[in-house]
């Protein structure tokens, strides 16, 4: 398979070149018979960047600079975002062959996958790359592990397997990368949660390999009390440090307003409609949520889309709901932000308002949690933001989708991969922010709920009790 050009790479060396050009510096280094116990390991940091919001854009050139500061004296260190690699390189298997060969052009000894709100302590993560051999298949970083059945882990069993934690970082010797894209799969990946499917990527490529579980890869509560001891640690983002202003009207907390959109059906009206009452829904008032169902129901103030219940699949209802939210037929004024949510989902408004405040309602985005279709190391397939955990629309992203030809192939097709398709289509990117769940509290690891807060959402709250954690500010 032909390699094509890496593109946006940050060069963090002037002598180092993905490229194929030949380096203005540092030939000579490479003809030198140098101590492999003394040798500064040479690092390609793979940053897991996003497209389409210029928050992101900004965190990644700061996170760029970080990695500069904390890494500049080791030899051929450079920023890949993988954001330039295709649209599933966020899942990190349909890239492996495009990383290993940037691997060997810039002569790395070890891969960092990085999110671009980590913080890296130079000194430590040199010393942790020091007790490392390039030349032997390892992948070291904060284990996690499964306390119960997880849909999003497809209910396995085994809960003593260890997989990483890719808010706080995961190193790879250069072996272990080659290996890994000697066997990359050439078929379409289904992808739900990335650190677990690599993991088990790399034990099905390597048996016997396991992920070695380091205390130097920090979460943010851990890296409050023994930074000195971290050598990449979690790190909740500030809006200030790395956003572009918003417009004065969106940036006031107490200006910044949702619509909040409930998709329901009159079979849960007297059942999972007086749970959502009595629980976060209670607080939404202004604007006031709406309710859309098969049926208009005044005893619980549902409106109908005229479109008929379904077992599966609600692709229809949602359009309708879409097409209704920006035609304005059911509201008195229009909001910056729609939010899209099931009946069974509990969202904590004040998180999500938090996190609504990096961006720019103006700019043509939906917020969510990523999942992603038919992803291929081609460029196949698509993404999309899975609909239970819920996922917000700007104005501009609703008016855009609204007004675009997209229609549903069938009533029950499923509603969130056809809106997917759509936003591809048009051009929407979608923004995959980790405060939002597909699954319940109690189906993740609580490291990673920890790094993840403010926590937005949890799915499959049909009972008091069900998505209650201490880390989620809501009755559910």
């Amino acid at each position: 398979m032909t390699m094509p050009r890496l593109a946006t790479v940050f060069f963090l060396l002037s002598c180092v070149t993905l490229t194929g050009s030949t380096p203005e510096c540092g030939d000579e280094a490479a003809n030198l018979d140098l101590d492999p116990a003394t040798t500064p390991r040479k690092f390609l940091v793979a940053a897991r960047s996003q497209e389409g919001a210029r928050v992101h854009a900004r965190q990644l050139e700061v996170f760029a600079a970080h990695v500069r500061e904390q890494l500049g004296d080791a030899v051929a260190t450079a920023v890949v975002p993988l954001h330039t690699l295709g649209r599933g390189a966020w899942s990190v298997l349909p890239v492996l062959a495009l990383l290993s060969h940037a691997m060997t052009e810039a002569r790395a000894d070890v891969l960092l996958l990085a999110d671009t709100d980590l913080r890296l302590h130079g000194p430590q993560l040199a010393a942790l790359a020091a007790t490392l051999n390039p030349d032997v298949p390892a992948f070291v970083g904060a284990a996690l592990h499964d306390a119960t059945y997880a849909i999003i882990h497809h209910y396995a069993s085994d809960f003593d397997f260890g997989y990483p934690d890719l808010s706080r970082g995961l190193v790879l010797t250069a072996a272990l990368v080659h290996r890994l894209a000697q066997a990359a799969p050439t078929k379409d990946h289904f992808a739900i949660d990335a650190q677990y499917e690599l993991a088990k990527f790399v034990n099905a490529s390597v048996p016997g390999l396991s992920l070695v579980d380091s205390p130097v890869f920090c979460s943010f509560a851990e890296a409050t009390t023994s930074a000195q001891e971290c050598a990449v640690s979690a790190h909740h983002l500030v809006a200030a440090e790395t956003a572009t202003p918003p417009p004065p009207q969106h940036n006031d907390p107490l200006k910044l307003t949702v619509q909040v959109a409930i998709k329901t059906a009159s079979v849960f009206h007297a059942t999972r409609v007086p749970h959502l009452k009595a629980t976060w829904l209670d607080s939404v008032h202004d604007p006031p949520p709406l309710l859309f169902s098969d049926t208009a129901d005044p005893a619980v103030g549902s409106v109908g889309t005229g479109v008929p219940n379904t077992e599966s699949g609600h692709c229809e209802k949602l359009h309708r709901m879409l097409l209704a939210l920006a035609a304005g037929t059911h509201t008195q004024h229009p909001s910056p932000w729609y939010l899209i949510a099931d009946d069974d989902t509990a969202v904590d408004m004040q998180a999500l308002i938090k996190v609504l405040l990096r961006y720019d309602a103006d700019e043509a985005v939906v917020v969510g949690q990523r999942y992603g279709f038919a992803l291929n190391y081609a460029g196949g397939g698509y993404n999309y933001p899975t609909g239970g955990s819920g996922f917000v629309l700007s104005h501009t992203a609703l008016k855009t989708i609204a007004e675009s030809d997209c229609s549903c192939s069938r009533v029950d097709s499923p509603d969130d991969m056809w809106l997917g398709q759509c936003m591809q289509t048009v051009g929407v990117p979608l923004i995959d922010e980790p405060g939002f769940h597909q699954a319940k509290p109690s189906e993740y690891a609580d490291k990673l709920l920890e790094n993840q807060v403010p926590l937005v959402s949890f799915h499959k709250c049909l009972a008091p009790g069900d998505c209650a954690h201490p880390l989620f500010a809501v009755r559910a």
